[in-house]
């Protein structure tokens, strides 16, 4: 019985090794199974990562390399080649009058390549005028680049729809692909001319709006569209250079000079009040060798000689007196020259704080008084006529006012002026109060006090 359930026990032993081997086994199975697992999901982070640098990569190679607009026309005409007889056929039909069907295919063509054209062109071109924007030397200098890219855009596609359909007749799909650059063209302007805190770059960009806005006018093409966006985004500019001026203005109305601004600065004061301690020190090493000279002159006479010594005493209380009276006058120019120092400084600090300011707002009032968008000119062209029609569409209620009872944009000019001329008299009349000279004492220009406003 005994060796019975030996050897029961041992096989039963035997059982629950196989069973733990088993268990260690399906464990390594099971972590060698997970290892792998990680591995392989490493490996696919490792690609993906790879794969969003190499689109990161081609993003940041397509925004530094320029636009050429070859490679967006030059291909897709080749491939539209080949519709060229059909759409000419259709056409021909469709002016025949033979069936409204052929209208109906034309238009829905016409629509398709629209939309085609849109969806090829308009994601390279933002990209591209974002790059100019960022690239460019100045502000003024990006803003040209912009604008000659968006009329070259304009100029191609318009070639190209004419080669698609066959017709230079204008087109209500092409006046849409034409509004779209137009549009990508003015909001990549707009945000960076809002920001622009410039008068001089603000002022420049406009004359270069101006510029572009009179070639498109007297090209024989239709830019209407262009057209448009550039003169709203000149009444842009010009409303943000209407704030900076009222900015600078309403800075100039409020200046008061600071306590600082009206004493002497602190340099200045230390080294005056150096130079008159080491003039003081140096007169009294001169009059005490002086003294002790004549004391020692009259000691050995004074037993014998009183009259003298009296004499002596005056003498002694006149030169204090004299010297007393140096003292003052020194004193006295000393503070005739702190005086001028401090009249020096408030004089430049109002001249500098108002005069430039005041010059830079009359330069920019006449910048202002430049033709302004709008104005037809006689030798147009009926097509540039048109365009300037269309772009001028926004400037109907100001010409309205003009008739009604004066214009709006000179009256705000005048504004100006008047503001302008009001801190003048307000800077003079400070100068004058204070009992400055407006120039500098030098033997050239004398200095003048009384100044009548």
């Amino acid at each position: 019985m005994r060796s019975t359930e030996d050897l029961l026990l041992s096989r039963m032993k035997e059982k629950q090794q196989q069973q733990q081997q088993q268990q260690q086994q399906q464990q390594q199975q099971q972590q060698q199974q997970q290892q792998q697992q990680q591995q392989q999901q490493q490996q696919q982070q490792q690609q993906q990562q790879q794969q969003q640098q190499q689109q990161q990569q081609q993003q940041q190679q397509q925004q530094q390399e320029p636009l050429d607009l070859s490679l967006l026309h030059v291909q897709f005409e080749v491939l539209m080649s080949p519709t060229r007889p059909v759409m000419i056929l259709l056409t021909d039909k469709h002016n025949r009058g033979i069936s409204d069907s052929y209208a109906r295919t034309v238009q829905q063509l016409k629509e398709e390549y629209r939309a085609m054209r849109l969806r090829l062109l308009l994601p390279p071109l933002k990209r591209q005028l974002q790059r100019l924007l960022l690239h460019a030397d100045s502000f003024p200098a990006a803003a040209r680049a912009v604008g000659a890219q968006a009329i070259s855009a304009c100029a191609v596609e318009r070639k190209l729809f004419e080669g698609f359909v066959g017709s230079t007749n204008p087109d209500k799909e092409l006046q849409v692909i034409q509004e779209g650059i137009a549009t990508a063209t003015y909001d990549a302007l707009c945000p960076a001319v809002l920001a622009c805190n410039s008068v001089q770059d603000l002022s420049d960009i406009r004359d270069t709006l101006l510029l572009e806005m009179e070639i498109l006018q007297k090209s024989s093409d239709d830019s209407a569209a262009l057209l448009q966006k550039l003169y709203q985004l000149i009444m842009d500019i010009q409303e943000r250079l209407f704030f900076r001026v009222e900015v600078a203005v309403e800075q100039i109305r409020k200046y008061t000079p600071s306590p600082q601004q009206l004493n002497s600065s602190s340099r200045r004061d230390a080294a005056a009040a150096a130079t008159a301690a080491a003039t003081a020190a140096a007169a009294a090493d001169r009059r005490e060798p002086a003294a002790a000279t004549a004391l020692a002159a009259a000691a050995p006479r004074q037993p014998h000689h009183e009259h003298h010594k009296q004499q002596q005493q005056q003498q002694q209380q006149q030169q204090q007196q004299q010297q007393q009276q140096q003292q003052q006058q020194q004193q006295q120019q000393q503070q005739q020259q702190q005086q001028q120092i401090a009249g020096d400084f408030l004089r430049d600090s109002l001249l500098q704080q108002t005069y430039p300011p005041v010059m830079h707002a009359l330069h920019l009032v006449l910048l202002l008084q430049q033709r302004r968008i709008g104005d037809t000119r006689e030798d147009t062209s009926p097509s540039a006529a048109a365009a300037a029609a269309a772009a001028t569409a926004a400037a109907t209620a100001a010409a309205a006012a003009a008739a009604a009872g004066g214009d709006p944009f000179d009256a705000a000019c005048s504004d100006v002026l008047a503001a302008c001329l009001s801190s003048l008299d307000a800077a003079a009349v400070n100068i004058s109060s204070a009992r400055l000279p407006l120039l500098s004492s030098t033997p050239e220009n004398p200095v003048v006090t009384n100044v009548e406003v």
